[in-house]
């Protein structure tokens, strides 16, 4: 695939609202499939697990103790969107006696990369010291994330690992789909002056390009075959790191999606993605 002129070299990798003119169509599907979730299945909406406005998670209780708990962080380029549009990916896994939790972050450019992986790690201890409360079993959390969320729960898990968080023990599976894992890319990009990373940024949360970068937790990566070169590129490396060095790692390309309908294989049980999810949760 060509890039398109630019004086920014990746602009056409990370522009996916130009290359996919019906966007809001997806957006629109989105908050419908959502709707139909909070409709169908209890819940409780913007609980804060810390001081900020957006320091908040949705919570859908288990209707049984000790169930799995499927915990989402949505994607946006760390800039945009919110948790409660992406409710319908719980959908299968509380069809399957599972929790599930959805996360809110602050957002750049007013928080920095630091602070936003941050407030995932207090969200994800949270869940954990919360879990009985909606019928969760705090030593069963999967995690997924779409896009920047991908990048999320790779980066939280890993670092949570890294320094020894106790929570990390509990972190069973990570789901990364359409990730972004190097962040040298978006500062050549037109997303550089409303991002702003600067080298040190690049170096620290990008697992890519961080020297160790160690998990025990079985973690799959998933991109849409419709997806640009940089999802498709990034995907494939992250996994093959992890690979060469031993570490559980699983990749899957989807043949004809792309980075805004990908999700929807998340979205019932028979969906690609779906499956993958239960078959770690219950078979872990």
């Amino acid at each position: 695939m060509s890039r398109t002129n630019s004086s920014n070299p990746f602009d056409s990798d990370f522009k996916l609202r130009e290359r996919h003119p019906n966007f809001q169509d997806y957006f629109d599907k989105n908050d419908s499939l959502s709707e139909e979730t909070r409709k169908a299945f209890p819940h409780r909406l913007d609980v804060p697990y810390g001081p900020d406005a957006l320091n908040t998670i949705d919570i859908f209780p288990a209707s049984l103790k000790e169930a799995p708990v499927f915990v989402f962080i949505h994607g946006g380029f760390w800039k945009s969107l919110d948790k409660r549009s992406y409710h319908f990916t719980a959908k299968p896994f509380l069809e399957n006696g599972c929790a599930a939790a959805h996360i809110n972050y602050r957002l750049a450019p007013e928080a920095t990369m630091g602070e936003i992986v941050a407030d995932v790690t207090d969200a994800l201890h949270w869940i954990h010291q919360n879990a009985s409360d909606f019928n969760g079993n705090p030593n069963h959390l999967h995690i997924a994330g779409h896009s920047a969320g991908g990048h999320l729960a790779l980066t939280a898990a890993t670092e949570m690992e890294a320094k020894g968080d106790p929570v990390a023990t509990s972190l069973k599976s990570t789901l990364c789909i359409s990730g972004l894992f190097d962040l040298d890319p978006i500062r050549n990009s037109y997303l550089k002056e409303e991002l702003d990373f600067d080298d040190a940024t690049v170096l620290n949360f990008s697992p890519l390009r961080r020297e160790e970068l160690k998990s025990s937790v079985p973690t799959t990566f998933v991109v849409g075959g419709d997806e640009t070169n940089e999802f498709l590129r990034q995907s494939k490396a992250m996994h093959d790191r992890f690979i060469a060095a031993n570490q559980p790692s699983s990749h899957l390309v989807l043949s004809g999606l792309n980075h805004f309908d990908i999700v929807y294989e998340m979205a019932a049980q028979e969906g690609l993605i779906a499956k993958q999810v239960l078959y770690s949760i219950f078979h872990d």
